[in-house]
């Protein structure tokens, strides 16, 4: 069952977005993951509670297609399929309602709001399918879980020279005993 932060923060995020045919399934779970990844990083807490797995396009919150069924039986929102090509189509979202927030921090709505906006506005869904393929995703296997807490392992940092003296030391201790 999908957590009551994932459906509002999807249920925000379709509702904010001003052209539905900019938000596909792609830009939604890419959204939901830097919006919840940058708030990790930032704040030491995600928006949505949900966690993340491997999918072809990037990271996608597990129970991202659960949490949109409930939104559709709720009368909330609705997913139309739309022609794209003559083999491929992609899913619109559109919002029937306000959406409630009562559940998301106002910190947690402005990431969402930063990451629509940068995603919808200047990217393509494969821009922005490509940008969440660093190393983290590239590590995992289909379907595996990327723990939020994996962001961190995506920055490269530097190696000063109190980090080496730290290492330094817990190899020291390690061979001691």
């Amino acid at each position: 069952m999908p957590h009551q932060l994932l459906k509002e923060a999807l249920h925000y995020v379709i509702a904010n977005c001003p052209d539905p045919s900019r938000l596909g399934a792609i830009r939604l779970n890419k959204i939901l993951w830097f919006a919840d990844s940058t708030s990790y990083r930032l704040e030491g807490v995600g928006i949505t509670g949900d966690t993340y797995v491997k999918r072809k396009f990037g990271p996608v919150p597990r129970h991202v297609l659960a949490a949109l069924r409930e939104l559709e039986s709720e009368g909330k929102i609705v997913t139309r399929e739309v022609p794209y090509t003559t083999r491929k189509s992609y899913r619109e979202f559109v919002s029937l309602v306000e959406p409630s927030t009562q559940s998301l921090s106002e910190n947690g709505r402005s990431w969402l709001k930063a990451w629509s906006k940068i995603l919808c506005e200047k990217y393509t869904a494969q821009e922005a399918s490509d940008m969440s393929h660093d190393q983290v995703w590239e590590a995992a296997d289909d379907g595996e879980e990327i723990p939020l807490y994996t962001v961190f392992a995506s920055q490269a940092g530097a190696i000063t020279d109190e980090v080496r003296g730290w290492a330094n030391g817990i190899l020291a201790e390690k061979l001691a005993a």
